[in-house]
């Protein structure tokens, strides 16, 4: 009696949990320089994404690996590890350091100082979960967007 209701709460439990979808990509914002680099050959950045969760149910994100892009040209990796608790069908903010090769922040500084619309993209994974439950999601992104100003600390 006890494996058959148990077996019946485990299929209740999988049926009421409906598969998270992926996180919706809306800006990158405020932008800092966190270090002034030791050498010349990285710079480490602090930025927010501001992201859409489309469920209607709130989620945690454990974490986050996001290779970003600026127009085509890689711009670093994004990380984040911290526990965030993403509330349903609203925006939220995921704040992530990344550490950019100097030349390429210099490749990409006239795409970052322009008022322009620039192409920008995010390929990675983020962890989200439920309950304790987690289920890595890929993210895929490209679009158009004008970049905020660089700041110094």
């Amino acid at each position: 009696m006890k494996k058959l209701l148990l077996g019946a709460l485990i299929v209740l439990a999988a049926g009421s949990c409906s598969k998270p979808l992926s996180p919706e990509f809306k800006e990158l914002k405020n932008i800092s320089l966190r270090k002034l680099p030791t050498g010349l050959d990285l710079m480490e950045l602090s930025a927010e994404l501001v992201l859409f969760n489309p469920n209607s149910f709130s989620v945690e994100l454990q974490e986050s690996n996001l290779d970003l892009f600026v127009g085509d040209q890689f711009l670093g990796k994004a990380r984040q590890t911290q526990k965030i608790r993403v509330p349903a069908k609203q925006n939220f903010s995921l704040p992530v350091s990344l550490k950019v090769p100097t030349h390429t922040l210099l490749k990409s500084s006239l795409n970052l100082l322009s008022n322009q619309p620039v192409k920008v993209g995010a390929k990675g994974s983020v962890n989200v979960g439920k309950a304790g439950i987690f289920k890595k999601i890929d993210i895929d992104y490209k679009g158009l967007h004008t970049m905020p100003k660089l700041s110094l600390f």
